[in-house]
């Protein structure tokens, strides 16, 4: 009875071993301060702190996103003034003078946070790599304060990638559905995206995306959308990143560009 049982413990550790050294997680600090500039002289930073944990067996992958975030738009007018002597007439005629001013707002608070599951399905190719991906993004963040968009999201996505060398191509194209938690003008979306990836050495690569969507919202400009990123792994434990976009569409409710920087910490 003794050995019988001695024997039944033996295998159960042997089991829990095995499915326990299956299992991979850890928790992820990313980091990210970010400036878009608008065509209407307003620029807009943000820093980004997120805590992101994650776990995985074998080729299923779990994680989550806890963002804070501190934003800081900036507006510059400039305007024709003519200058006026100290009583308010004008004696004489004087240059107009170019008089600029500067207002800003400033928040900060946790924006919004997101699950989401990932999935590598089997392949017999050593080039081509498939995932699929289930995302649920929360509207936790103050919307009026700009930390949320104020919908709920799910969303799913099928990514492929193939790599010969130390070149990468990717695609990937997936479907939100958006519900809006106030009466606000917006729609599901279709998305998708290509990029390359080049492997300059192994500790550096640059890559140059190009991404799009249906329009989020009734008459919305073109979402189209070109980054061109440089990721440098410092050790193994960190990564910084340095990235260029611009956005396609000439409108006021998009900004030009974006420039951004980027570390992220595994721990």
């Amino acid at each position: 009875m003794i050995s019988k049982s001695i024997s039944i413990i033996f295998i159960s550790t042997i089991a829990f071993n095995t499915y326990a050294s299956e299992f991979e997680g850890g928790m992820d600090i990313h980091s990210k301060l970010s400036q878009q500039r608008y065509t209407a002289n307003e620029t807009l930073t943000v820093a980004r702190l997120a805590l992101q944990p994650w776990l995985s067996y074998g080729d299923w992958f779990i994680y989550g996103e806890l963002p804070f975030e501190g934003r800081k738009s900036t507006q510059t007018n400039t305007q024709t003034v003519f200058a006026r002597t100290a009583s308010g007439r004008i004696i004489r005629r004087i240059s107009p003078q170019n008089i600029t001013t500067t207002t800003s707002q400033q928040t900060d608070g946790i924006a919004d946070a997101s699950i989401g599951l990932s999935y590598t399905l089997p392949t017999t190719s050593e080039y081509w790599l498939y995932s699929t991906n289930l995302e649920y993004k929360f509207d936790n963040g103050d919307s009026n304060d700009g930390l949320g968009s104020g919908t709920q999201e799910a969303s799913v996505s099928l990514l492929s990638r193939y790599t010969v060398g130390v070149i990468s191509l990717k695609g990937e194209i997936g479907y939100t559905a958006v519900a809006a938690s106030t009466n606000i003008n917006t729609k599901d979306v279709t998305y998708g995206s290509v990029g390359s990836t080049w492997q300059i050495n192994n500790t550096l690569n640059t890559s140059l995306n190009y991404s799009n969507q249906s329009e989020p919202y009734s008459q919305a400009p073109d979402q189209g959308f070109v980054q061109l990123i440089v990721n440098w792994k410092v050790q193994k434990l960190m990564t910084l990143s340095l990235s260029y976009g611009d956005y396609l569409a000439n409108s006021l409710s998009l900004p030009e560009n974006e420039l951004s920087v980027a570390a992220k910490f595994l721990l």
